[in-house]
This record gives structure tokens, sequence and C-alpha cells, in this order.
């Protein structure tokens, strides 16, 4: 491929959903699925934002960013069943 001229919407596919990296301690889990299928790559940011309410999945909150610059939400409850 010379240039992006070259690519065309037919040419999308898929994309891969990869397997969350986790750095820090504690007992939770993130689980990623599905199909992403968009015109650019995506990495989403996933931040524990309070441990006030406690510790534990369905206590803590989190906050997530798509990369935009901003937190696309903040304070929210970690569930402990899949969303």
């Amino acid at each position: 491929v010379a240039d992006e001229s070259m690519i065309s919407v037919s040419s999308l596919r898929n994309g891969l959903v990869t397997s969350a990296k986790k750095e820090g301690t504690g007992s939770a889990v993130i689980t990623t699925s599905g199909n992403f299928r968009g015109p650019v790559d995506l990495e989403y940011i996933v931040e524990i934002d309070s441990i006030l309410g406690g510790a534990e999945v369905g206590q803590a909150t989190f906050k997530w960013t798509d990369g935009g610059g901003t937190w696309d939400a903040t304070d929210v409850t970690t569930p402990a069943t899949a969303v």
C-alpha cells in the first residue's frame, strides 16, 4: 500500500479486542470481549479512582477514557457481573 487513498471502506474488518493489561495489585479482574469495527484503533484506559467505600468489587469505583484527553466517566461502581 503506497498511500492511504488505496484503502477503501470495504477493506475494513472486525478489529481484535485484546486482553487488558493489569498494573497494580488487588483481586479484581477485567474481562474484555466483543468485536471492534471502526476506522481507527482505540485504546481504553480504565483506572480505579476511589476505594473510600471499600476495596472489593462492588465497592471501589473507576473512571475510563478512550484517549480523547478527558475522562468519559468517573465514579462508576465496579460491577460484580459482566456488563
